[in-house]
């Protein structure tokens, strides 16, 4: 990609999502969709999208059905392997490669693409669904250069999205009005209840995966980053990792990734005049609950790398995460698959974005707890 202007968005080039491909609303029963329209009041540009959605969530419906009368009861009933290990840290800081260097080991299982569109039906349709369509998915994903599939691992904030599960994604749809949802950053403000019906939603996706899976889960979720006390009272032996990269580097990638996504699945045609103070409103609100809840975390179960380290020496830095975790089985299990993604992440082109005076003074600005907290200060400088 060219070096992409985060002043207008816009104007950026995005990898190219053909008409034809899945959305992220199509695993949704035709209930949820039914309020995730309702409650923008129908201010929908893309009726093509629309329809094709809502025949799709029509087809969604059934099968959520299915899986629920087949396999839910049995789900929730299956005692957990072991508490999932949660990779954390803001978006574009490095978290999916984190998950894919975790996930050469074959104890450890991530939710796949087609699990989070469909997470209410993936038990009952995967075997034939995916090949079915995996032509119709892109090669690469519309932001970045990382491959898409229907196997690649996902976040699973996309899977309480299509579960109706308040989340500030379903911003997305409708791009142009006011975020929704944004308290569920961090989690804080809500009453007894939405944080109950939260907690049953996501209790209830990691329930049908360790059914379905019978490994160790590995979750990868930005908005986690600032639920770190729910995530523990959910589960108490959860271990996590939290990655950290320069503001000035993650804040223009996140502006763009968000225009990207607008861009290929929302309802609306993006005018992207929100995006910037959207981008960093959800920084804020994901710290403060980070650092809420940092106390609550240990050697025992938290360990803090920086992107750059992770780069620099894949096998190394992986090497220490394991050890300080006390997960183990590093070099039976994990170096094998290290040293060949070492090499191959050698190749990978990052994009360029370029940065205003305008975005850089504010990003120094908002993000200057987390710029000292954990070692950037002199980069800015620089």
């Amino acid at each position: 990609m060219a070096s992409i202007d985060c002043e207008n968005p816009e104007l950026a080039p995005f990898n190219p999502v053909p008409f034809w491909c899945p959305r992220f609303w199509y695993g949704m029963s035709s209930w949820h969709w039914g309020k995730l329209i309702a409650e923008r009041q129908y201010r929908i540009d893309r009726w093509p999208t629309a329809t094709s959605v809502s025949l799709a969530c029509g087809y969604a419906t059934f099968w959520n059905s299915v899986q629920q009368a087949l396999h839910h009861k049995k789900a929730m009933q299956t005692p957990m392997v072991d508490d999932p290990v949660f990779v954390i840290g803001h978006w574009r800081s490095g978290t999916t490669f984190m998950q894919d260097l975790i996930t050469q080991d074959n104890r450890f299982v991530c939710p796949t693409t087609y699990q989070c569109f469909v997470p209410q039906a993936f038990m009952v349709t995967q075997s034939w669904m995916v090949p079915l369509t995996a032509s119709l998915l892109p090669a690469r994903r519309p932001m970045d250069n990382m491959r898409m599939g229907w196997e690649v691992p996902m976040e699973d904030e996309f899977a309480l999205m299509v579960m109706g599960i308040p989340t500030t994604y379903r911003r997305i749809a409708f791009p142009n009005e006011t975020p929704m949802h944004m308290e569920y950053l961090n989690l804080e403000g809500l009453t007894k209840s939405k944080l109950n019906d939260w907690k049953t939603g996501l209790r209830t996706f990691i329930s049908y995966l360790n059914y379905w899976h019978s490994k160790q889960l590995l979750f990868k979720s930005p908005p986690h980053t600032g639920r770190i006390k729910v995530l523990l009272d959910m589960y108490p032996r959860a271990k996590f990792i939290h990655i950290t990269r320069n503001p000035l580097k993650f804040i223009p990638s996140t502006i763009h990734m968000w225009a990207a996504l607008d861009h290929s699945n929302s309802l609306q045609r993006p005018h992207n005049r929100h995006l910037r103070e959207f981008v960093f409103d959800s920084f804020e609100r994901l710290y403060k609950g980070f650092y809420r809840d940092e106390p609550l975390l240990n050697s025992g179960n938290f360990v803090e790398v920086r992107f750059d380290d992770v780069v620099g020496d894949v096998v190394g830095t992986m090497k220490s995460v394991y050890e300080k975790l006390g997960l183990g089985g590093f070099d039976t299990h994990a170096r094998p698959g290290l040293e060949i993604k070492a090499q191959k992440s050698r190749n990978y082109k990052k994009n360029k974005h370029a940065l205003s005076a305008s975005l850089r003074d504010e990003t120094l600005q908002r993000c200057k707890k987390y710029m000292d907290q954990f070692g950037y200060e002199a980069e800015a400088a620089a």
